[in-house]
């Protein structure tokens, strides 16, 4: 019986996953239900609390045995909403309880020595996932920060104004002595280096506005793609048998997404373009940007040029180019709100799901709230379960009365 539960999930006292919809098969742990929460195969190595809610109950009980226990306690007692809590700072409280008539003085000592790292980001956008892979790899290789300078954060003013502040320094009396020569000419680099910073920051800021503000997709499956025709060769290496056995009853000009068969690494365009395989194919990639990489199609093409057929050949860059992902511009999806909410009572949330619905729009939301008000009423249609309300009043501040 496949469950579906509301997952959330709360580190160091912040909430990174808000009751996100999430379905699973037993058998299994509930450490596999958090793993699919967070997106990776890692938990953290700390003492997680499990507690949970039952249908029509705002009390939440505990699972004494915590991720390790079977998925099926929720079947049995009817759980709705699981909850995963835990502290990076205190593995174990039982053992911070026990430990609390140490030095205190030894304690600052050794925490002022911890390496630290930022809290993870909700997992709502694949930049997100790209910042929380960049810590796990921190963490992994034992790298962070002292204290909590990785908490600090700063925009572009701040950071002109101490470019300017190191610059006049350097016109003081004390940096006409010659033993400061060495120095100067590396606060000189830094200063170049931070004014193309600054720079890099202006052009990406007016980019993302002009982006925002168009009415037309940035990304239009045409102008970041690149085919190349492959032929077929004698010899086979093994890391090809994968591709090789899913394209051996294709017909000609049938296009087929490869992306869950080869590396993605850098490594990935020349592992694709020096393909070793028994028939002539045709490679479409195209770039979508963000995080999401290159997408890869590959269809059969006849062994002779006389066989060749221009018009199948373009219905199959056709069928590629409809199964790319689409992604709409905010003045896109605000005009289209705009336009709609004129006619009908409609929430701004209800109809920025029938965009997404209507339109194959692929994008996330940024927002948390507004992201876990969708997945509601996702929910919501695909059940059909009048049973199931939900407040939309919540996602513009409403506090109830």
């Amino acid at each position: 019986m496949r469950l579906y539960l509301l997952v959330s999930v709360y580190q160091n006292g912040k909430q990174i996953v808000k009751s996100s919809a999430i379905s699973i098969e037993p058998p299994g742990l509930l450490s596999d239900l958090l793993k699919l929460a967070l997106s990776t195969n890692d938990i953290p190595n700390v003492n997680i609390s499990v507690d949970f809610q039952k249908d029509n109950s705002k009390d939440w009980h505990i699972i004494l045995k915590g991720i390790q226990e079977n998925l099926e306690i929720l079947i049995f007692l009817k759980a709705t909403h699981i909850r995963f809590i835990w502290n990076d700072d205190y593995d174990d409280i039982n053992n911070s309880q026990a430990e609390i008539h140490k030095n205190a003085f030894n304690i600052l000592m050794s925490n002022a020595t911890n390496i630290h790292f930022p809290l993870a980001q909700g997992l709502t956008i694949r930049n997100n996932l790209l910042y929380n892979h960049i810590i796990d790899l921190l963490r992994i290789q034992k790298l962070g920060w002292f204290g909590n300078t990785h908490t600090t954060s700063g925009i572009q003013n701040s950071l002109k104004r101490h470019v300017e502040a190191l610059e006049n320094s350097l016109i003081q009396l004390w940096a006409s002595d010659k033993k400061w020569e060495q120095f100067i000419d590396e606060v000189i680099q830094l200063c170049a280096t931070s004014k193309k910073y600054v720079e890099y920051l202006d052009n990406v800021n007016n980019r993302m506005r002009i982006i925002h503000s168009s009415s037309i997709p940035i990304r239009n499956g045409i102008d970041h793609i690149k085919v190349l025709d492959i032929n077929k060769t004698s010899s086979m290496s093994n890391k090809y048998t994968d591709i090789i056995n899913l394209m051996q009853d294709k017909a000609e000009y049938d296009p087929i997404c490869i992306d869950d068969l080869i590396p993605h690494n850098v490594f990935q365009a020349a592992y694709l373009e020096e393909m070793e395989l028994p028939f002539n194919i045709t490679l479409y990639r195209y770039y979508s940007g963000n995080y999401i990489g290159t997408l890869n199609w590959i269809w059969k093409r006849p062994d002779t040029v006389e066989l060749f057929d221009k018009t199948k050949e373009s219905q199959s860059l056709l069928k590629a180019h409809k199964s790319l992902p689409k992604y709409s511009t905010w003045q896109m999806r605000k005009n289209v709100i705009n336009k709609y909410s004129l006619y009908t009572r409609l929430s701004p949330a209800i109809l920025c799901t029938l965009y997404q619905d209507l339109t194959g729009n692929a994008i996330s939301n940024s927002n948390l709230i507004s992201q876990e008000v969708q997945e509601r009423i996702k929910l919501m249609y695909e059940t059909q379960d009048p049973n199931i309300v939900f407040d939309l009043r919540k996602n513009g501040g409403f506090k109830g009365t």
